[in-house]
């Protein structure tokens, strides 16, 4: 947006090209949105319109009388004008970068465009179409959880990503999804409830083997849990040896389905990962399986080793 340009032609330009940007791209996207408009805190140029926009116009009535610029300046340099910006969008957000857009900004390193950001999305997120919410979730899920800016802010977004609607259509995600992440972003969602209706089917119909056999795992433990962090633990002292631990915390989680059920259904399945997961529960709680021994005679000579390993543990006198 240089001097002597149309403003208003080269928002009709720019905003289609900024919609269609993958949510996942925002950290790389967002160092090219400033560098392509000139959103830097000290510009060289200055988007001109006769009598609307000069340097000496005032950003307000800039924002004002350009509406879609608005979704550009949240990621101005200036922290005034990301403020600015924010204050003014209120509508549903047209697609799952234009939300992921506002979802970063509630983690900005000034407090004042975070509580901007807060107040957008309190406008914006509810009336967002359920689709372009959950699109936007799954690169969410995998790395807001380093984000250490934000304080109550993270609240927003997570009563927006357990909305009802939205749990669903992320769990049919994962559940198709062949590439990604996706079982450290179900590890990520199972931080709360939302998704733990969707656990049965992911067990089952998860195109990818890591989030069938998470899925069966929580179901198996009633209990999803997540790496908080790590710590030295002491081998041999006086030799200065000594290892790492992950930390985890933990959450139940409740259902009516048949444990043996869903142990039987894992050991068919075609990953030798989800069968690793379903001979486990057997072997963690031989009480409930009467016929592990049976179960172990069929696995003995299982393709996967882990699998073999395990059935031959139960064997054993």
């Amino acid at each position: 947006m240089r001097t002597g340009t149309d403003i208003s032609r080269e928002l009709d330009d720019a905003l289609p090209l900024l919609w269609a940007l993958p949510p996942g791209s925002i950290a790389k996207a967002e160092h090219e949105i400033v560098d392509a408009c000139e959103l830097h805190r000290y510009p060289r140029y200055y988007p001109t319109l006769p009598g609307a926009l000069s340097p000496t116009a005032s950003m307000a009535d800039i924002l004002d009388r350009h509406d879609g610029l608005k979704y550009l300046y949240i990621f101005h340099r200036d922290g005034k004008l990301r403020q600015a910006a924010l204050n003014r969008i209120s509508n549903s957000l047209p697609t799952p970068f234009a939300f992921i857009s506002i979802a970063w900004r509630l983690n900005d390193w000034v407090p004042q465009v975070r509580k901007a950001a807060a107040y957008c999305a309190d406008r914006s997120f509810p009336a967002t179409d359920a689709d372009i919410i959950a699109e936007a979730a799954i690169p969410l899920l995998s790395r807001k959880s380093s984000w250490t800016r934000w304080g109550a802010e993270h609240e927003i977004l997570d009563a927006c990503l357990a909305r009802r609607d939205v749990a669903q259509k992320v769990g049919l995600i994962l559940a198709q999804g062949m590439t990604g992440p996706l079982a450290s972003v179900l590890r990520e969602a199972l931080k709360k409830p939302s998704l733990d209706p969707c656990l049965a089917l992911l067990s089952s119909e998860a195109v990818q083997p890591a989030v069938r056999a998470l899925a069966l795992q929580t179901l198996l433990n009633r209990k999803a849990s997540w790496v908080v962090g790590y710590e030295w633990q002491w081998v041999e002292k006086p030799l200065g040896i000594r290892r790492k631990k992950t930390l985890f915390e933990h959450r139940n989680v409740s259902h009516t389905l048949s444990v043996t059920g869903l142990v039987k259904a894992g050991l068919k399945d075609r990953s030798g990962v989800v069968r690793k997961a379903a001979i486990s529960a057997v072997i963690e709680n031989p009480e409930m399986f009467p016929d592990a021994r049976e179960l172990a005679l069929r696995h003995v000579d299982d393709r996967s080793r882990p699998v073999r390993e395990r059935a031959q543990f139960l064997l054993k006198p």
